[in-house]
This record gives structure tokens, sequence and C-alpha cells, in this order.
């Protein structure tokens, strides 16, 4: 049955930026009747990336990050949740276009070598296979740097209240030198 229609309220919170997660933990915390607590978690969530920002290294990896099986891999842009991740640890998003406003665009096994990546991360969905140890064996990607330095990482696409935790984790994909592997 529809939530709705048995009278439980609902509320969606739809992120696909960094600042978008922290517009819904005010939305959260005013449907529950929790605004302290959400501000704080924002407040918090704000203050991380600041901290991690005073850490980062001169040096911008090269990264891509991708999402979708392997026969409709997808790049994302700038304009996505990950893409806004990226330029906020401060490394360069090789699959960015200025001239694209979608969020995603496909890529090919021979783009993904052409843009020779330092650092792949690879998207995927609590309910989605692991993807990221068969690209990292996949023969058109052998010469690409994040491969011969086994820098293929999966990382869980799940903006929202642990937005954290995904700051952490791909601070270490990124810079492993600074914040441990």
């Amino acid at each position: 049955a529809d939530l709705e229609t048995v009278g439980v309220p609902v509320v969606f919170v739809g992120a696909s930026s960094f600042s978008g997660v922290l517009d819904g933990f005010a939305l959260v915390g005013k449907a529950i009747d929790r605004q302290a607590e959400a501000a704080q978690a924002a407040a918090s969530l704000r203050n991380q990336i600041t901290v991690i920002g005073t850490r980062l290294p001169g040096q911008q990896p090269a990264v891509l990050v991708l999402s979708g099986p392997s026969g409709d891999l997808r790049a994302a842009l700038a304009s996505s949740y990950a893409g806004d991740l990226v330029r906020l640890l401060g490394a360069v998003n090789v699959a960015a276009l200025a001239d694209v406003v979608d969020a995603y665009r496909p890529i090919t096994l021979d783009e993904i070598a052409r843009l020779a990546p330092e650092v792949i991360v690879v998207l995927r969905g609590a309910d989605e296979p692991d993807q990221a140890k068969d690209l990292a064996r996949a023969p058109e990607l052998a010469s690409v740097p994040a491969v011969a330095a086994g820098r293929v990482h999966t990382l869980l696409d799940a903006p929202g209240p642990r937005a954290g935790e995904t700051l952490d984790l791909l601070s270490k994909m990124l810079y492993p030198s600074i914040f441990g592997p």
C-alpha cells in the first residue's frame, strides 16, 4: 500500500549535489521537528569539508567516476552528486564537459583509456554488483594509470545522511598518502 494513503507522512529528499544533501538535512529536520539536530548535522558536514580541504595537496589527481552496468557505462559529470564531491575534494574530473548539463554521459572503454585517469571510482547501488574488479581486468584498460596502479575503487552511491562517510572514503581513494588507504 502507498504510505500516504494509510496516513503515513512521506518526505522526498532527492539530493543531486553536496549542497542538496545539506538542504535535505533541513527538510527532514523540519518534517520530524528536529531542526536543531538537523542544523548541527549539516554544520558538522560543512566542517568536515573544511577540515579535509586544509589537508589537500596542491597536486590534483585525475579522476573518473563511473556508474551503470558494464555494457552501459556512464561517466559522472560535474553536475552529478559524485562530480560535485570530486570537485569539493580538489580533484580533476577527467570526464567533465563544460557544455553538458546532464549528470552522467555514456562512455566507452576506449574513451576511458584515452582519458587516462589516475583514479577510477565505480559507483554502485546497494543492490548492484561490484564492477570495479571486472573493469580493472579489461584488456582495453591495462595501460590506464589507475588500473596499472591498482587504483580502481568501488563506492556506494547514496547521497544523504552518510555523506560524511562517503567524503572520508573518497578522500582515502583520491589521496591515500594523506588520508590513509
